[in-house]
C-alpha cells in the first residue's frame, strides 16, 4: 500500500486530478486488498483513501507555493472554500438521497467530454487564440532546451499578481498575463465537494480540466489551484464520513499518508520534467480510463 501510495501520489502531484479513485484501483487491482464485508464496506475504504488526497498535495506543497510561487490563492481558496461547503453539507444529502446509479453515467459522460476538450485544446486553431498559453509554452521550452545545454535543472516561472478581485483575477505566469474569475470557480468548486462526497475522492478529476477548458489556464498552474481544492474537500469528506459514524481502517491511512506525502514530494520536482503538451495529454487519458472504470465504480471502493 505503501509503495502503491508513492506511485499514486507522484501522478497526482504532476497532472492534480484522479488520486483517490486511482488508490482506490491498485488496492483492488494489485493488493487485491480485503477490506471489510458488508452493506457499509465502501464507507470503511473510502475515508482511508481521502488520505492520499488530503496528504499528496501537503507533500508537494512547500514546492509549488513557497520555493516556486506558483499558486494562485484567491482562485485556490475560492476553490476549496466551495468544495468545503459542498463536501461537509451538501454532499451528505447526495450521498443519503441519491442513488449512485442515479448521476454515475452522467459523471461518466461528464468526464470523457472534459478529456476530448482537452485534447482538442491542442490543435493548432484553439492554441492560435490562446496566445498567452502559447507563448508561455515556448518560453518554457527554451528554458528547458537552454538548461538541458547547460547541464542545470530548469527554473519554473512565478505567479506576480496584477490585479485581485472577487470576480477578475489577474496574474502573470512567464511574462504572460491570465484572467480568472475566482467567485465563479467557488461555485463551482461546491458541485465539486459533492461529488468528492459521494465517490469518496478529492474532485481534481474535474478540477483540473474546468481549469484549463473554463479558465483558460495552463497546467502548471492549475495542478497546484486543483491541489489546494482537494485539500479541502478531503477534509471536509473525511469530517463528514466521521459524523456519519463511518470510521477509516487506521493502519491502511497511516500507510498511505506515508506514501502519498513522499509521493507529493516527488511529483512536484517531477513536474517541470514534461512539457504542457504531454501533461494535458496524460490527463486526458485519464480522464478516458476514469470514463470506463465509473460504471464498475462499486467494485473499487
Amino acid at each position: 500500500i505503501i509503495i502503491g501510495a508513492i506511485i499514486v501520489g507522484n501522478y497526482f502531484s504532476m497532472i492534480g486530478a484522479a488520486g483517490g479513485m486511482l488508490m482506490a484501483a491498485f488496492q483492488v487491482m494489485v493488493v487485491q486488498t480485503a477490506g471489510p464485508v458488508g452493506i457499509n464496506a465502501a464507507n470503511v475504504l473510502r475515508p482511508s483513501n481521502m488520505a492520499l488526497t488530503l496528504f499528496s498535495p501537503l507533500g508537494s506543497f512547500y514546492r509549488y507555493a513557497v520555493k516556486e510561487r506558483r499558486v494562485a490563492w484567491p482562485v485556490g481558496i475560492s476553490f476549496g472554500v466551495g468544495i468545503f461547503i459542498g463536501s461537509i453539507w451538501l454532499g451528505k444529502y447526495a450521498t443519503k438521497y441519491l442513488p449512485m446509479k442515479t448521476y454515475k453515467e452522467w459523471l461518466a459522460i461528464l468526464v470523457v467530454i472534459m478529456g476530448i476538450r482537452t485534447l482538442y485544446e491542442l490543435t493548432p486553431k484553439v492554441m492560435e487564440k490562446r496566445k498567452n498559453i502559447k507563448a508561455m509554452v515556448k518560453k518554457f521550452n527554451e528554458a528547458v532546451a537552454k538548461a538541458k545545454a547547460e547541464g542545470t535543472a530548469v527554473e519554473m516561472g512565478r505567479i506576480e499578481p496584477v490585479k485581485t478581485g472577487m470576480t477578475d483575477y489577474r496574474f502573470k505566469f512567464w511574462g504572460e498575463e491570465f484572467t480568472i474569475n475566482p467567485l465563479m470557480f467557488g461555485l463551482l468548486g461546491v458541485g465539486i465537494g459533492v461529488v468528492s462526497r459521494s465517490f469518496g475522492i478529492g474532485g481534481g478529476f474535474l478540477l483540473v480540466p474546468a481549469m484549463t477548458t473554463l479558465g483558460a489556464l495552463p497546467m502548471y498552474v492549475a495542478v497546484p489551484i486543483s491541489l489546494i481544492g482537494t485539500c479541502f474537500s478531503s477534509i471536509g469528506s473525511f469530517i463528514g464520513y466521521l459524523l456519519n459514524d463511518y470510521y477509516p481502517d487506521m493502519w491502511l491511512m497511516i500507510s498511505i499518508i506515508i506514501g502519498g506525502f513522499v509521493g507529493g514530494m516527488l511529483g512536484s520536482r517531477a513536474q517541470k520534467l514534461f512539457s504542457e503538451k504531454t501533461l494535458k495529454i496524460v490527463l486526458a487519458l485519464t480522464l478516458f480510463f476514469l470514463f470506463f472504470r465509473f460504471f464498475k465504480i462499486e467494485i473499487w471502493i
